[in-house]
């Protein structure tokens, strides 16, 4: 190690050499360029990857192999085949190839000795189980077998919207044809496929009946009385017979109901045990149960009752008697038990125990007591509950009918403790807490509080006490102080001398109109902000942008806030002054005159006067020249405008006298009216500042004419411009403009009067505005005070409804409230809220309002009840399938029968357990047998309608038209059209699916469009006639023409198609030409192409040389240069792509016009290749140009030779085989020659 690192030191001392550069190597022919192939292994450290480390990658790729058995095959040899489709192995083979092509997977098959066919998929997982599918349902023989299975079980087998049968048929391959629903009991299923796929799916089903097996039902009657003993106490009873019996469920109804029937729900043989045991009990009870009336006080009932009924249900269960309590609403005092004679002992001790096990007391305490005894999150109450009360005592604290504190219920020894531990409480508290309240004025409130809660937290932390002010939309003025008493003390005096302070601020308020406002401000609000700084303690707000408000409020203390105004008035008063606004209505042609050259006298009478200036733009109708300025500033203006418009021809002005009131009308929408009265060469002002005086300028024979028809029009207007206010309460507003506006509407109609009702925005909120004819106003005006006084008296009534029917008011957001209130005047109905278990019934429903519309809210209401106490419910069974169409779109149909029947239907939910065709309708007894044959009505029926399978294209139309049109005008009908299979004919019928009527008329429809088809079928044929001609594919582009021209001018004259051979008409030959149409037509048709093929086959095609590169100069832009050429000699020109004749240009037309053509072409070659010779010998003059940088490079770099190779095979000298490239002095230049023609 020592001797290494000598080395290496002695290494770096040694002096370093200068550095010789190396002789350049110049490498030979066979090194730069080596021979490919044949070389040595590459070295093993050149390998690419490292295979030990990689890891084997699954392939995602299967492959599944199946036999079809010979006697199975669909295409077996032998077998017949269709004519036109090949041999049965070629249709095989057809099938193989669709599957491969649906499934993207690869197919191989192969033909054993015993004529099965042996088949091999192999694709990716989930496409080789849809390609065997396909193959077996398409390879296959298809055989049907039929399934037997209980008629009420096939609606399994359908599932919801057939999706369960769409499921076994995807997942086996197979068709299932399920019976109708009219179909007599005992007819079967019907299975057709593949014999695996039929046996599969025959399973399927099988399982599918076998499940409904299980799920039987049986029902018995038990009288109400009897029914808790069937549940037993906590449903004891009912939990016993299902474990027992294995049965689902137990349906005994409530007792509100007053239904006797009940329900059992399992397997059969449960289900029969679980029926006869019932059966006996409820017999056996009949027989030996006795009734027992005791006496409860009625406030001890909720405790016999317990939580829920758990005490009573106790008591069912422990001793087999039912106790019976009054409703919460009865006055009695009477228990009744009923059980057998040997258990009411027992029952009426646990009673009277339950009656007697808890009390209930009051323990009188301050309202500001209650937070401090509650403490944080109820921590203090809780403590004291689980501490003396042992959770057996309810602690609730109240403030109501003058009773303040807090009431207990519990056990007599429990709830005594958790008394006197709240007494102590209460004491300790009133003896170290003191609560004062203060009265503020809740419009000082937001002012004590401070910017940000600052005033009242500085209180709170200077004297340690709680604060506490009603928020700003509870009217409560008393603050509330609590704390220490020294603190409390302190801040009352603090509050009290800081409210004072605030009660002596004053409010003012600036009138200034609201296009001044941004000058109060100030750009970037420099102005207000110097007011403000001015005035500290003054709040000066200007009204929002959107406002229509023109008054700016100030606010503060009286001293401050009197100079404020007066430097805020001073500053009005100049704004005013100096935006005094002049309009000057000028013809729109005199502006450009205004405004001068280069702008010269517009700038010129702004510097003089000292006034801004604005003009219309040009893009808009408006003439009228705007001067703002102090008022003699904006006079001067107008006399420097009015001379400049005088100096440029005869003007006169003349004033009509027209009421303010009527400008509006006489203006119109968008200035239409008054444009249309003004011309072209005057000019109608109407003024901004409601003056009546109308200015009228302009060519004295337009003003005389615009004067004329202004006054006439004016006269017009008046007769409709009568007008009328009445006042009437904002708050009536609703009431007189009624539902959707039906109220005004009607007035609208009986007087024509235009009715104006101040919306939200406007000032005056209690006005209305009558406008029309002196008659109708008047007539209006009458109508609207008499329904004003009618609703000015608003009364309040209360009326009864009982309690179990509250619900069906408050239902679906209240819609029946809703409803009864929209149809009454927007009366206000007011349902008691729902009651607390403790709580008294309350039944007394309140209806405010108009005295008229109160009554008519109240009958409603009355009428309600009364449908309700009426109602009868009845339930019928509907196919699951059917209930979507039943409801109809957004549940319109069933809408409409519930409206119109005043019932209530109800549709099995989707997240039931178990499928239910059960359809409930509740109501009157007349209505609901109404509203059920209403719903059947709307069953569908489906029905096979006649139709030839070749009128089906005629009833769907192009595009489906005539299919669209009949399902418009009978939208509830749904006509299914077949379509076609494979291998099979289309069926000559379709089927209507709809109600009968409508059905009816469709099929009336039918009939007669059927009989037009039928007169169409003989024309149709005959113009389905065809002729094929032989034409050389060579003529087929003269034929079709430029864009199809010619073509199309062939068929716009003769009433025949042509039909050309291409990609999509494989059934034509390349030189085959079809022609349809009438016969007389098509022999039309047919002369016209012949003839056109006549004159082509006289036509030559003669080649010629032109160099290549004059090409593109006779070509020209776009093709321009050759279509005029082809244009002038009437040829067809090509121009040859070949690389071995590059140069060749081909020719067809007619023999002289092909010569005359190739004449000029060559005179055009020999005109372009001596200006491209012209060019070159140019080019090669010119000095080339040397780039001084690359010489600078150049010298740099030392004169850099390039990459140089020894022994190359162009060192050998031959000139023929390199020969020199570039522009050498001896070269001779290579000039195309031909003879002139």
């Amino acid at each position: 190690m020592s001797n290494e690192i000598q080395n290496q030191s002695d290494a770096v001392e040694q002096p370093v050499a200068p550095k010789q550069e190396a002789p350049k190597v110049i490498p030979t022919y066979e090194d730069a360029f080596p021979q490919l192939g044949g070389g040595s292994a590459p070295a093993p450290g050149g390998a690419w990857i490292n295979k030990a480390n990689v890891k084997p990658i699954k392939s995602s790729t299967t492959s599944l192999r199946f036999d079809i058995p010979s006697e199975e095959r669909r295409f077996r040899p032998g077998a017949n085949a269709e004519f036109g489709k090949g041999t049965a192995a070629d249709q095989g083979r057809n099938e193989v190839i669709k599957v491969m092509k649906a499934t993207k997977t690869d197919i191989e098959y192969s033909q054993q000795r015993d004529g099965s066919l042996t088949v091999l998929i192999t694709g990716k997982a989930p496409a080789i189980k849809e390609a065997k599918k396909m193959l077996l349902a398409n390879m296959t023989q298809q055989g049907s077998i039929d399934v037997l299975i209980p008629k009420e079980h096939h609606r399994f087998i359908l599932g919801k919207g057939a999706e369960t049968l769409k499921k076994i048929e995807a997942e086996t391959g197979t068709r299932i044809q399920v019976p109708k629903a009219d179909e007599a009991e005992g007819a079967p299923i019907r299975i057709t496929g593949a014999k695996d796929a039929m046996k599969a799916c025959k399973a399927k089903i099988e399982r599918i009946s076998a499940e409904q097996v299980a799920r039987y039902r049986a029902t018995f009657e038990c009288p109400i009385e009897y029914q808790p003993f069937i549940r037993g106490g906590n449903d004891s009873n009912l939990n016993s017979l299902k474990t027992r019996h294995g049965i689902v469920a137990i349906d005994v109804p409530p007792p509100s109901l007053g239904k006797t029937e009940i329900v059992v729900r399992g397997q059969q043989k449960g289900v029969v045990a679980a029926v006869a045991e019932l059966k006996a009990m409820v017999q056996l009870k009949s027989s030996k149960c006795t009734t027992l009336t005791i006496k409860v006080e009625k406030k001890q009932h909720r405790f016999v009752i317990g939580q829920r009924g758990k005490s009573i249900q106790d008591v069912l269960e422990q001793h087999d008697v039912i106790v019976e309590v009054p409703a919460q609403d009865s006055n009695s005092e009477e228990v009744v038990l009923r059980g057998e004679p040997q258990a009411l002992g027992n029952a009426i001790t646990a009673v009277y125990g339950l009656a007697s096990s808890k009390q209930d007391a009051f323990v009188n305490a301050p309202e500001w007591t209650h937070r401090l005894l509650i403490g944080q999150k109820g921590a203090s109450i809780k403590e004291v509950t689980d501490n003396f009360g042992f959770e057996k005592v309810q602690v609730d604290f109240k403030n109501e009918d003058g009773k303040c504190g807090i009431a207990l219920e519990g056990s007599p020894s429990e709830l005594e403790a958790v008394k006197n531990e709240l007494l102590r409480r209460i004491n300790e508290i009133q003896a170290t807490t003191a609560h004062e309240e203060l009265v503020v004025n809740s419009k000082f409130h937001p002012h004590l509080i401070g910017k940000g809660g600052s005033n009242i937290s500085k209180l709170k932390e200077e004297h340690k006490v709680i604060i506490k002010i009603p928020q700003d939309n509870d009217k409560n003025t008393n603050i509330w102080i609590e704390g220490p008493p020294a603190g409390v003390k302190a801040a009352k005096a603090a509050l009290s001398l800081l409210a004072n302070k605030i009660a002596d601020e004053a409010t003012g308020k600036i009138t200034l109109k609201r296009r001044f406002h941004r000058q109060i401000i100030g750009q970037g609000g420099e102005n207000i902000k110097k007011l403000r700084d001015q005035f500290p303690n003054v709040n000066i707000s200007i009204p929002d942008e959107n406002s229509k408000s023109d008054e700016i409020s100030i606010r503060g203390p009286s001293k401050e806030l009197a100079a404020a105004k007066e430097v805020l008035s001073k500053m009005a008063k100049d704004i005013e002054e100096r935006g005094f606004r002049l309009e000057v209505p000028i013809l729109k042609r005199f502006h450009r005159n205004i405004i001068g050259k280069n702008g010269s006298n517009i700038t010129r009478i702004r510097e003089a006067t000292n006034c801004q200036i604005e003009l219309p733009k040009e893009d808009t109708d408006s003439e009228i020249i705007t001067i703002i300025g102090r008022k003699a500033d904006c006079e001067k203006a107008q006399k420097e405008i009015r001379k400049i418009e005088k100096e440029l021809g005869e003007i006169e002005e003349t004033t009509v006298k027209i009421e303010s009131k009527l400008h509006q009308a006489l203006i119109g929408a968008g200035g239409k009216q008054v444009k249309k009265l003004q011309g072209d060469d005057c000019v109608i002002h109407f003024p901004s500042d409601g003056s009546d005086q109308v200015t009228i300028r302009g060519k004295p024979e337009a003003v005389k004419a615009a004067k004329k028809a202004l006054e006439e029009e004016a006269g017009q207007v008046r007769l409709q411009s009568f007008t009328a206010k009445i006042d009437a309460d904002p708050s009536l507003h609703r009431f007189l403009i009624g539902k959707n506006g039906s109220n005004i509407k009607d007035i609208r109609d009986t007087t024509g009067c235009r009715i104006a009702v101040p919306g939200a925005n406007e000032d005056k909120q209690d006005q209305i505005t009558i406008l029309g004819t002196k008659e109708g106003v008047a007539k209006a005006k009458e109508i609207l005070e008499k329904r004003i006084k009618e609703l000015e008296s608003i009364e309040e009534h209360t009326v009864d409804v009982p309690e179990k029917f509250h619900k069906n008011f408050t239902a679906r957001r209240a819609e029946l409230i809703n409803k009864i209130s929209e149809d009454c005047g927007g009366v206000q109905i007011s349902f008691p809220r729902k009651r607390e278990e403790s709580e008294e019934v309350d039944t007394v429903v309140s209806v405010k309002g108009p005295g008229n519309c109160v009554k008519a809210a109240i009958a409603q209401i009355t009428e309600a009840v009364a449908d309700f106490e009426a109602q009868v419910t009845i339930q019928f069974d509907v196919e699951k399938v059917f209930h979507r169409t039943i409801i109809g779109q957004g549940g319109k149909q069933v809408q409409q029968i519930q409206s119109d029947f005043n019932v209530n239907i109800k549709f099995p939910g989707r997240d039931e357990a178990e499928e239910s065709n059960t359809i409930t309708v509740s109501g009157r007894e007349e209505k609901v047998e109404a509203a059920k044959a209403a719903i059947i009505a709307l069953i569908p029926v489906t029905v096979e309608y006649d139709l030839l399978a070749d009128y089906h294209r005629d009833l769907i139309g192009q595009g489906g038209s005539g299919l669209k049109a009949i399902q418009e005008d009978f939208p509830s009908i749904r006509i299914n059209v077949p379509k076609r299979a494979d291998r099979e004919e289309l069926k000559d019928s379709i089927t209507l699916v709809g109600k009968q009527e409508v059905i009816d008329s469709v099929i009336e429809l039918l009939d007669e469009k059927k009989k037009g088809w039928e007169a169409n079928a003989e024309d149709r044929a005959l113009r389905n006639y065809s002729e094929i001609i032989e034409v050389h594919q060579m003529f087929h582009p003269k034929i079709i023409g430029v864009k199809g021209a010619v073509i199309n001018k062939l068929q716009s004259e003769i009433n025949a198609r042509i039909t050309m051979p291409s990609d999509k008409n494989k059934d034509l030959a390349t030189d085959e030409i079809r022609i349809t149409g009438y016969e007389s037509e098509v022999a039309k048709m047919k002369e016209a192409v012949m003839d056109i093929v006549k004159g082509l086959e006289s036509h030559v095609q003669q080649d010629v040389l032109i160099s290549q590169a004059c090409h593109k100069r006779i070509i020209g832009a776009r093709g321009s240069g050759v279509r005029r050429i082809m244009g002038d000699f009437d040829v067809e020109i090509k121009f040859g792509r070949s690389q071995a004749q590059p140069d060749k240009v081909t020719i067809i037309g007619a023999a002289s016009k092909v010569e005359e053509c190739i004449d000029h072409l060559l005179n055009l070659e020999e005109e372009i290749l001596q200006e491209i010779a012209e060019r070159s010998e140019e080019s090669r003059q010119r000095p080339q140009r040397v780039d001084p940088f690359e010489v600078k490079n150049s010298k740099k770099k030392g004169g850099n030779a390039g990459f140089k190779v020894a022994n190359a095979p162009w060192d050998s000298g031959s000139s023929s085989d390199f020969p020199t490239l570039g522009n050498n002095a001896g070269a001779t230049p290579n000039v195309n020659w031909r003879p002139k023609h």
